[in-house]
């Protein structure tokens, strides 16, 4: 008898040590699950974009976006009936100019959150640990948040005007060239754009077409290349000065738009490639995965298991 009550003591007592080191691993897991999730919601009350980007001096141009120009963009996001494909285009493509500035300085990384914060997505924040080269400059494929940050590179801006043109079922391309990216999109049956949000620009020509006559693109840049205020840095001895390294000259232009390493991707999905599915899941994965830890100490707490 006594042998059988040591027996029965030692087994509750290894019972009693589980439950204990399962009660503190739920705990601590509870503890992370609601430090996430008041990060998550904290995300929600901080806006991703910073309203400094209206007066930054190091974008494209000067004034290279318009706060003014919210009305605009919503306007071409929620317009429901589209009476003219062509005008519809010109009012995206205007719209996203006003609204993403070319920048992408490692100045403004975290000021402008190149790098996504962590209090907004703290998968995306942490896959700039294992995967630098995508994510500690982050390019959204969803043009909704791309418009909310306002900044981006020429990239960025096509994805934007596929993203809203795609949700309009307009059919649309992305054209990565040999050092620059536009958008593609079909104005009528077998008539497609080429749509350069960047710089403003709308060429009435396909890509196939202009690979033919690279030049047919000066008359349409000419001028907007003139007043690029790209390169305004401080130089060493810690003056302004305007360098002008990356500006693209209307010969450079014209160069890039030739045949030789242009490739066309059909959809913004296919350009992001998994990118593309990790950022939407993510954005729900957040939140998930901080119920998932919490869950476990709750329902142990309440059925006093």
């Amino acid at each position: 008898m006594q042998i059988r009550r040591i027996i029965k003591m030692n087994k509750e007592k290894k019972i009693a040590k589980r439950k204990n080191l399962r009660n503190k691993i739920f705990l601590i897991a509870f503890i992370s699950g609601m430090a996430l999730l008041a990060l998550n919601i904290y995300g929600l009350f901080v806006p991703l974009g910073n309203a400094d980007i209206y007066s930054e001096q190091h974008t494209l141009y000067e004034n290279d976006v318009d706060k003014n120009a919210q009305s605009l963009l919503n306007e071409v996001v929620n317009e429901q009936k589209i009476t003219s494909r062509e005008e519809y285009i010109k009012k995206v493509v205007l719209a996203v100019n006003k609204n993403i500035a070319h920048y992408w300085w490692n100045e403004g990384r975290v000021k402008y959150n190149l790098t996504i914060p962590i209090y907004k997505n703290y998968i995306l924040w942490f896959k700039q640990f294992t995967d630098s080269r995508h994510y500690k400059f982050y390019e959204f494929c969803n043009y909704k948040r791309a418009l909310k940050r306002k900044v981006g590179l020429c990239s960025q801006h096509a994805i934007s005007v596929c993203g809203i043109l795609e949700a309009k079922n307009i059919p649309c391309k992305i054209v990565a060239l040999s050092g620059h990216v536009v958008a593609m999109a079909e104005v009528k049956t077998d008539k497609y754009w080429i749509l350069d949000a960047d710089y403003d620009v709308i060429i009435p020509y396909s890509i196939d077409e202009i690979e033919q006559n690279p030049s047919i693109i000066i008359l349409y840049y000419k001028g907007k290349m003139l007043y690029s205020n790209y390169a305004l840095h401080k130089n060493e001895k810690g003056e302004n000065k305007n360098t002008f390294v990356n500006a693209i000259s209307l010969d450079k232009m014209e160069d890039i738009f030739g045949a030789k390493g242009n490739f066309v991707i059909n959809s913004v999905k296919e350009y992001c490639g998994d990118r593309y599915f990790l950022e939407e899941m993510s954005f729900y994965m957040i939140w998930i995965f901080a119920l998932i830890l919490i869950l476990p100490f709750v329902v142990v707490n309440l059925l006093k298991i």
